[in-house]
This record gives C-alpha cells, sequence and structure tokens, in this order.
C-alpha cells in the first residue's frame, strides 16, 4: 500500500533523500507518462557553480537520470507515483 505525500512537500523529501536512487513516474510536456531512476546530488561532469532555483517551491526539480546518465529536470507538479527507501508514495 502507497503512503500518500503532497507535492508541495516533495521537493523537500527528494532533496533529504540525498544521493540515494528514487524512481519517480510524472507527465512529460508532451502529454506522455514518464518512469525515471534518478537521483540527487550528484556532481561528477558538472561545469561551474550556477546554482538554480530562488529558495521558494518551484515546480521543477534538477536531478541524474540513472538510465540516460544525464541531467534532467522533472517537473514536481506533474508527479503521481514514487518509489524510495523501499516505500511507494503516491503523489497528491
Amino acid at each position: 500500500m502507497a503512503t500518500i505525500i503532497r507535492k508541495e512537500r516533495l521537493e523537500t523529501f527528494i532533496r533529504r533523500l540525498g544521493g540515494k536512487i528514487f524512481t519517480i513516474e510524472f507527465v512529460k510536456k508532451n502529454g506522455k507518462i514518464r518512469k525515471m531512476n534518478c537521483r540527487k546530488g550528484v556532481h561528477k561532469g558538472v561545469k561551474g557553480t550556477r546554482r538554480s532555483g530562488t529558495g521558494t517551491w518551484s515546480s521543477s526539480i534538477k536531478v541524474f537520470d540513472m538510465q540516460k546518465g544525464q541531467f534532467r529536470h522533472i517537473n514536481l507538479s506533474k508527479a503521481f507515483w514514487m518509489k524510495a527507501d523501499g516505500k511507494e508514495f503516491t503523489i497528491i
């Protein structure tokens, strides 16, 4: 059974995972559903020191896609399912 997590708390939850791998499902811009294995905290290959975000809640978070080996942005307002630390979460 999945635990419910609110979209407003999702970014904080993902950041608290640190470098742990998690799976998330969301709707892409083109309307297709995407399931991604990813993680935060990847620094290898990062150039420069530019930081994204303003410190307030935004709907996008930058993660490292484990299959593609590249950085991607996830629109958290379009996320609906997640699995982390062996637990499933329904995102509302």
